[in-house]
């Protein structure tokens, strides 16, 4: 039941790809990214295919065999030298490459965004998952916890929910800060951006704004701003100005509070700067606990409910990476070859 299971799901996976990936694509790009040289001893959309395929749900997980797998697909089997040293760097940029191209045309020109979305160019999802790797590659890709696993990659990934965006999918040591793997630049601008508290930090927020994006996030639990003011608020709500957000909640019986707040943060140089930002409170009606979140949108383009659904999406993000990692078994990296792990991962 469980091979059929399988066979069946990489019978789908390929349908999926192959519509939007193309044979001459395959060769045409390992070509460009130096993965096949003229005389070319492998076939590259067979490789491709046993690196997707072979690699999938069901499969057992080792470097020998997939290269029976690759047998199957190019109907010739390669020396065990041959078929191991295609392992290159070349390999994972090539991957990378593919990864990218087909991330942008699944996701597709159709998901317009809609209602009080539609003011922003795009919804930019981003998260990361740490992916544990063999403990020889500990140098390369040293862990936080070592007396657990001595080596992991964290792989992040920035989606565009509209298909229009930039996407990116980078690598990188567990130990690397998040905030640091995200890159803010002029590609932020009119651009809504949806990350968990991994990459939280004042300097980022304000960077997000100062390119002319926004973000929302949630807030960090230790987090304890003071309260500047209630949007919308009534009279009575004037004596929560002032009041550090905590001592406000502790009191509060409402199901919602928006409102702009005060933080402190050191800049890059260690002094102490001010901001602003708007936070918004919705209690859950079951646990009767507030989820708060911090962004820079203004109540005029989202109310304080289309907050918390548009940080929902989020969810698309870590679903995926579940799946990666109990369907398709990530985590199992049946190698110590760094290049490898790269090809495998992408």
């Amino acid at each position: 039941g469980a091979s059929q299971m399988a066979h069946n799901h990489s019978i789908e996976v390929r349908r999926v790809l192959s519509s939007v990936i193309s044979p001459s694509q395959l060769e045409r790009t390992a070509r460009e990214e130096g993965f096949i040289q003229r005389a070319r001893k492998v076939d590259p959309v067979a490789f491709f295919w046993t690196l997707v395929l072979g690699f999938g749900a069901g499969a057992e997980k080792s470097l020998a065999s997939l290269r029976r797998c690759y047998a199957l697909h190019a109907g010739a089997m390669l020396v065990p030298s041959a078929f191991y040293d295609r392992f290159t760097p070349a390999l994972a940029q090539w991957l990378q490459r593919i990864l990218l191209e087909v991330l942008q045309k699944s996701t597709g020109p159709a998901r317009a965004l809609r209602g009080r979305l539609s003011t922003f160019i795009d919804l930019m999802a981003i998260d990361g998952t740490v992916v544990r790797l063999h403990d020889l590659l500990e140098r390369a890709y040293p862990a936080c916890r070592t007396n657990h696993t001595k080596a992991a990659a964290k792989l992040t990934v920035v989606m565009s929910v509209t298909g229009k965006g930039a996407h990116s999918v980078q690598l990188s040591a567990e130990r690397r800060n998040d905030s640091k793997l995200l890159r803010v630049g002029p590609w932020v601008k009119d651009r809504l951006l949806l990350f968990d508290l991994g990459y939280y930090g004042y300097r980022l927020f304000q960077n997000i704004a100062r390119q002319g994006g926004f973000f929302v996030t949630r807030l960090k639990t230790n987090a304890n701003p003071i309260i500047v003011s209630v949007l919308n608020g009534s009279k009575a709500d004037a004596a929560l100005e002032g009041t550090p957000l905590q001592n406000a909640l502790a009191g509060l019986r409402r199901s919602t509070l928006d409102a702009i707040v005060r933080v402190r943060y050191k800049n890059n140089r260690g002094r102490w700067l001010r901001a602003e930002f708007r936070l918004v409170a919705l209690r859950n009606r079951e646990t009767k606990k507030y989820h708060l979140y911090i962004t820079n949108v203004p109540e005029d383009r989202l109310s304080a409910e289309d907050i918390g659904k548009t940080y929902a999406v989020r969810w698309e993000i870590e679903i995926l990476f579940r799946q990666l990692k109990s369907q398709f078994r990530l985590e199992e990296m049946p190698s110590a070859n760094r290049d490898a792990v790269h090809a495998l991962l992408y």
